[in-house]
């Protein structure tokens, strides 16, 4: 838990925009080891109530309706890690923008962050 105030870490001049325009999130790319991977795969579709499919990999996630005006719904995308990785991470996570960002370049297996236009 955070104990920071809030006032510390978040702006407080405008509560509806964010600094770096972002809407929301576009996706998230979870690796996992190839040993676990089906057993990770049928999990999230149980905890994502999604008909267990064995050819895909990706979930379209659940947004209110108030938000599904502003953005599309993001996805969470689920692949096979590199060979000889034992454990499962966030390969990338990518935000929708309403102005177009530069691309930040991040070494493969630190939580990519991307940008994608709405």
């Amino acid at each position: 838990m955070d104990l920071t105030p809030r006032e510390l870490r978040v702006p407080t001049a405008d509560t509806e925009t964010h600094t770096n325009t972002a809407l929301g999130i576009s996706h998230v790319h979870l690796s996992v080891p190839a040993d676990t991977f089906s057993q990770v795969k049928a999990q999230l579709s149980v905890v994502l109530d999604s008909r267990f499919d064995e050819t895909s990999t990706e979930w379209e996630l659940a947004l209110p309706q108030f938000v599904r005006a502003i953005t599309r719904a993001p996805r969470l995308r689920l692949s096979v890690a590199e060979p000889g990785v034992t454990t499962s991470s966030i390969d990338e996570i990518g935000f929708f923008v309403s102005r177009p960002k530069e691309q930040v370049d991040t070494p493969k297996g630190f939580g990519k962050v991307v940008f994608v236009d709405v």
